[in-house]
């Protein structure tokens, strides 16, 4: 059996990993909020009641939606207070049968808080009693039951114990009001719930008895959370998490939200769903039709919504360097002007800087941004020996192959026309806005600011693309290039090739050249 449906598909604990380890987004002030806003709009109200409560997590793909859930629910457990339960509907997204799978791992996590209490006698009598209510109210559901079915469904709920079973049943079909709970469970209240797990799943396709089936089951559990709050010493509400529903399939998210909803509305209850509510709101359109108001119709699901906030690109493209670690190599070369960077905005020569720079320029969005270095990552990994690799143009030539494939034509083609690359860099790269930087003032021994925009350190590239390595030092030499006259003074790393290059005398490219090439074949990944 997996170990994490079997303790309720909670996320293994890492003792020698602290909480919130590289919260690169600073999200744990995020998660302080939410719990106190949560236990507050759950408190029992005037008449001493508490209340269901279901909040939406949105935030859009690459924000940290799982890393902040996992992280909060931990918090919560390592407190100790309130019990917490996350459910990962994308682990069971294959299964046909939405609240089933739920319910299954949900019992799970309710069975554990269960067996931290000490009143373990008191709570196995309850739930005893709990049982043998649930599997009563299932009546005239079961009763068609054969002695095949009803065999097959205790030998997976109960192994070991079908030779006793079979005793009970006879050779025929058997009331359920006839069976012995305790010899059906061989004393295991355990072996009880997994039998009512069974029975609920025949239960649930009888509409005739589904409604007294829900409410009996909302009584169990509100019954089990009052159990839990007053003579176990746990703070309601019951946390629950939702993780990864927009990467369910359409027919298994609406299911799952309908019968939470109808089943599990039940008081002490919080439920978190964590989701994309707009790329939700198409599912469900996919389901119901183009015309359909999926965004109104999840409203009616939610008590509350709350926008995780988006890190800044900058902030994405330090964990992405971190996530791909080829781009830190030390054969490198960022590209910027001199070793200090831009002025504004303040960024250092590093990876992160460069991709943002490029991200910035196309418009990229963070599932885009992390194509675009994940193409980078393997392109560097193709690239063998000590030779430069130009993490600027690898980047802004894997950044034009998703945007515009023909503006990728146009920066590696042989014949450069700087014309066509200029009027088409300006409906695809929208964003390139001049950044600035500083250079030393020969005459005042000063400094002085400068700005340049990618497309002039673009067109650097290009014009040498297909050149000789022997040409370019050659005329560096001819024209004397200033380092710090950014971007011409690239040519000067150009340059340096001709002097590790023993074929004097031969056409060597640049070694940038072949990038294309590579981006072609990376091209084809896909993320997750």
């Amino acid at each position: 059996m997996n170990s994490k449906t079997a303790t309720g598909n909670q996320p293994e604990e890492k003792a020698k990993t602290p909480l919130w380890d590289r919260d690169a987004f600073d999200r744990k002030p995020y998660a302080d909020f939410l719990t106190q806003y949560l236990k507050e709009r759950t408190k029992a109200n005037v008449d001493g009641e508490l209340r269901p409560f279901c909040i939406a997590l949105d935030a859009e793909w690459g924000s940290g939606k799982t890393y902040f859930i996992q992280n909060w629910s931990s918090d919560l457990r390592k407190e100790g207070a309130h019990p917490t339960f996350v459910f990962d509907a994308w682990e069971f997204d294959s299964s046909s049968e939405p609240t089933i799978a739920f319910m299954s791992a949900f019992k799970g996590a309710l069975d554990a808080e269960i067996a931290k209490l000490s009143l373990v006698d008191q709570l196995q009598d309850r739930a005893k009693n709990a049982v043998r209510e649930g599997v009563k109210a299932l009546g005239s559901a079961v009763l068609p039951l054969t002695k095949a079915v009803f065999k097959g469904a205790i030998n997976k709920a109960l192994p070991g114990v079908l030779e006793d079973v079979s005793k009970s049943l006879g050779d025929g079909n058997l009331a359920i009001d006839d069976l012995d709970l305790d010899e059906l469970s061989g004393n295991s209240i355990n072996g009880a719930k997994a039998a009512l797990d069974k029975y609920f799943e025949v239960a649930l396709k009888q509409p005739t008895d589904r409604k007294k089936l829900i409410e009996t089951f909302k009584k169990q559990i509100e019954s089990t959370l009052l159990l839990l709050q007053n003579e176990g010493g746990r703070e309601l509400p019951f946390f629950v998490f939702i993780d990864e529903l927009d990467r369910c399939r359409p027919t298994f998210a609406v299911s799952l939200m309908e019968e939470l909803k109808h089943i599990f509305n039940v008081p002490g209850m919080c439920f978190v769903v964590s989701t994309n509510i707009s790329q939700l709101s198409h599912a469900i359109g996919a389901i119901y039709g183009a015309r359909f108001d999926g965004r109104t119709y999840l409203q009616r699901f939610f008590d509350s919504e709350w926008s995780l906030p988006s890190p800044s690109v900058y902030d994405y493209c330090i964990q992405l360097a971190d996530e791909f670690p080829l781009l830190n190599n030390s054969n490198v070369e960022s590209c910027f002007p001199v070793a200090s960077g831009f002025t504004f905005p303040c960024r250092e020569a590093v990876p992160a800087a460069v991709v943002e720079w490029v991200a910035d320029a196309f418009n990229l969005d963070l599932r885009t941004i992390k194509k675009m270095t994940e193409m980078m990552q393997a392109c560097i990994s193709s690239l063998t020996g000590e030779e430069s690799i130009y993490l600027l143009w690898l980047a802004t030539l894997a950044a034009a192959r998703i945007r515009s494939p023909e503006l990728f034509t146009v920066l590696t083609e042989q014949r450069f026309s700087p014309e066509k690359l200029t009027d088409l860099w300006r409906s695809v790269a929208t964003g390139d806005v001049p950044r600035k930087y500083m250079v030393p003032n020969m005459t005042t021994y000063g400094a002085k600011e400068r700005e340049v925009s990618l497309i002039d350190v673009v067109k650097v590239f290009c014009e040498r693309s297909s050149q000789s390595v022997f040409d370019i030092d050659e005329a560096i030499s001819a024209q004397k290039v200033n380092q710090f006259d950014y971007p011409n003074s690239l040519v000067k790393k150009f340059g340096r090739e001709a002097h590790k290059n023993p074929h004097f005398g031969s056409f060597v490219a640049v070694s940038y050249a072949k990038y294309a090439t590579l981006i072609k074949h990376a091209g084809h990944l896909h993320n997750k």
